[in-house]
């Protein structure tokens, strides 16, 4: 039996196979997806730039850099943390 044989008989065990769980995405729109993004962004960047404006941080400054990167991780600490709208529903 051959590689291409081999692949076909397991194919068909997996077709014919007795579906235990199954699952649907019920998320939100990509409006939702976009709007959900746009609030994780301004508050991911809100310290950040309340920050920069406050001291005025120059732009080419190391502090203006590694706030740049608090905000980027917490921009996206945010979107995983508290705007998760892909509900998954298991049959």
């Amino acid at each position: 039996m051959g590689s291409k044989e081999k692949i076909d008989q397991l194919k068909e065990q997996l077709y014919q196979a007795k579906i235990i769980y199954s699952w649907e995405d019920v998320g939100g729109s990509l409006k939702d997806k976009l709007v959900v993004w746009g609030v994780a962004a301004f508050i991911g960047w809100l310290l950040p730039l309340f920050l920069i404006c406050v001291e005025s941080i120059p732009l080419w400054s190391n502090e203006f850099w590694f706030f740049t990167g608090c905000a980027i991780a917490g921009m996206l600490v945010v979107r995983y943390l508290f705007f998760q709208i892909n509900i998954v529903v298991i049959t």
